[in-house]
């Protein structure tokens, strides 16, 4: 049996006894050429691979950036106030980043990848983020992600801001709002607390006439009884009107301050809490909305 096999004038004779003969029939230089067209065309075909893609010279770098994932998009209207918000850096475990929620001052930077959002007060606010790469190459512009929370619905009395974290030696100061009234002409509004915990420092109604209670340009009576633990407004437009006011404002802010250490403050509206309208009956309310202290 005989097989050849030529490549490159390569010739491999299989003689019947089983023995090889290699002949080379040309010169070795041209087999020398052959191997090196071929590596060139390797090389040409498949460029050496570069791993980070965070280093600007490599061709296929890629930008610092920043995909937030969330259930909502931007501009959206929440009916809930608290959320997770989770994001990805544009090269993975090879980011971090800083964020903030309406300020201009930005948390340290991290690798983490998610925020519990804490309770946020009704109306816009804007979510922004930054991401740098570890070597320290930032991204341009910061992502930012706006957003309404629009979590209490109906006639309702609400703590501004819900949620609040400060220096346990800094007295607090909360507003408390109206919210979605409709034709509202007084009522009563009872504040509690732990009076072992904190006490009233101040209080100020907003009676000015620019502020809300205003708006039908009336004058406002008022009574207010302070407690270790309650804080009792009753208020009324004093002016007969056919219409009361309506729509969403701050009636009074409070100060509050914590007695000895503590870590929280709940603050809530009693049940004693109602509202009038301009023909002095009673109107539903949906919602009392308490809030949180942290001190830290």
């Amino acid at each position: 049996m005989l097989i050849l096999f030529n490549i490159c004038d390569i010739r491999i004779i299989n003689l019947e006894r089983g023995s090889l003969i290699i002949s080379y029939r040309k010169n070795i230089i041209l087999l020398i050429c052959w191997l090196f067209l071929i590596i060139s065309c390797s090389i040409s075909v498949n460029p050496p691979m570069y791993i980070d893609e965070t280093d600007s010279d490599n061709p296929y770098y890629i930008e610092p950036g920043v995909t937030v994932y969330s259930q909502f998009t931007i501009g959206d209207t929440l009916t809930e106030n608290e959320f997770i918000i989770t994001w990805q850096g544009s090269v993975l475990d090879s980011c971090e980043f800083t964020w903030t929620i309406d300020s201009i001052i930005f948390s340290d930077w991290s690798v983490d990848t998610m925020i519990y959002i804490p309770p946020l007060d009704e109306g816009w606010h804007t979510f922004a983020i930054r991401a740098r790469y570890l070597n320290g190459v930032e991204q341009e512009f910061n992502y930012a992600f706006p957003f309404y929370i629009d979590a209490i619905q109906g006639q309702s009395l609400r703590f501004s801001p819900p949620y609040q974290k400060i220096a346990a030696e800094v007295a607090c100061d909360i507003d408390i709002w109206l919210e979605e009234v409709d034709n509202w002409s007084g009522g009563r509004i009872t504040l509690v607390w732990d009076g072992s915990q904190a006490y009233i420092s101040n209080y100020q109604l907003h009676d000015q006439i620019y502020d809300f209670l205003m708006q039908n340009n009336s004058s406002l009576v008022s009574r207010v009884d302070q407690y270790a633990d309650s804080l009792v407004i009753d208020l009324g437009l004093v002016d007969d009107l056919p219409i009361g006011i309506s729509g969403s404002g701050s009636v009074v802010t409070v100060t509050f301050q914590s007695i000895n250490s503590i870590d929280t403050l709940e603050l809530g509206f009693g049940s004693s809490c109602d509202f009038v309208d301009a023909a002095n009956q009673s109107i539903p309310i949906t919602e009392l909305a308490g809030a949180v202290v942290l001190y830290e």
